[in-house]
């Protein structure tokens, strides 16, 4: 940081770093707050009731503001806990989507 003196004697300004703060995004739709905060497991399960049809990795992702890699982690706890149901069909993506509950 440069002197008060040196900065009017020879009109010397520091660069200062600018953090990113908040990013105001006009060309990509807003994720629902409720879909962006909380677990992951109730962030999923939020949008899954919500969107109430099967949907892939990438859409849920997509959807909840997250990456896929933690999507499918998440998942796959859910399967085990009987909580998501999976649907695969020879030659296309897999999909998932709410248990009913008994």
């Amino acid at each position: 940081m440069a002197s008060i003196l040196s900065t009017l004697l020879f009109n010397k300004q520091d660069e200062q770093e600018h953090s990113a703060g908040r990013v105001i995004r006009f060309d990509q739709r807003e994720v629902n707050i409720n879909f962006a905060t909380g677990s992951m497991e109730d962030r999923i399960l939020s949008f899954m009731k919500h969107e109430d049809c099967p949907l892939t990795t990438r859409e849920i992702a997509a959807g909840i503001n997250s990456n896929t890699s933690r999507i499918t982690q998440t998942l796959s706890r859910l399967l085990l806990e009987k909580k998501v149901n999976k649907i695969k069909l020879d030659g296309c993506v897999s999909q998932y989507c709410l248990a009913k509950e008994d």
